[in-house]
């Protein structure tokens, strides 16, 4: 994330901005203006699809 509007990507997790509501598009389709948080959902996110893809034997 460079500027303050940018959509936040962690690997493979992309949570968009919203310029008209003003905050990240969260996958329960909730808005939140926090990006620390959006930050770690998009951490937490990642980590479950590496951790599936190990387990289902599929490049991460």
């Amino acid at each position: 994330m460079w500027h303050p509007h940018n959509d936040i990507r962690v690997g493979k997790v992309t949570i968009p901005y919203s310029g008209k509501n003003n905050g990240w598009l969260l996958p329960d389709n909730t808005f939140t203006s926090n990006p620390i948080k959006d930050q770690r959902l998009a951490e937490k996110h990642n980590a479950f699809l590496t951790k599936l893809a190990r387990e289902l034997h599929w490049a991460a």
